[in-house]
């Protein structure tokens, strides 16, 4: 995994020459630089890419120049699944029980059964 402050570092003292490229994985731009370094366009460039490498986050710049893992602290991640219902019916409250003893009222638009708390039809969108 890349460092950010090493590569702003190189980017400060070496940028004119690509140095940070090559250490960022980046070649074919540090070779560009290279060919370019008798301009002084490429450090003017490394220096504000510099500046940006120490303003920018650890997560971004992970995200940007590392391997893709966006989360420093934990590389640990595991995976979550999460349970998704197929059997939702509008106008019900998915999340009750079935014997739940909620009052509902019915859509006079469509028809649906709403929980009394809401002002507006689950289905279709009218007021209650």
């Amino acid at each position: 995994m890349k460092n950010r402050y090493v590569a702003a570092i190189l980017a400060f003292f070496l940028g004119g020459l690509g140095i940070h490229k090559f250490y960022l994985g980046k070649n074919v731009q540090g070779i560009i630089y290279l060919v370019f370094c008798w301009t002084y366009i490429p450090a003017i460039i490394a220096f504000v890419e510099g500046i940006m490498y120490l303003t920018m986050g650890d997560a971004k710049f992970n995200a940007e120049y590392g391997n893709g893992n966006t989360i420093s602290e934990d590389p640990i991640v595991e995976d979550v699944e999460f349970e998704t219902t197929t059997s939702h019916k509008p106008g019900k409250n998915r999340f009750l029980p079935e014997n739940s003893t909620e009052k509902t009222k019915k859509c006079p638009n469509c028809g649906a059964e709403n929980s009394i708390e809401n002002n507006f039809c689950e289905s279709c969108g009218t007021k209650l």
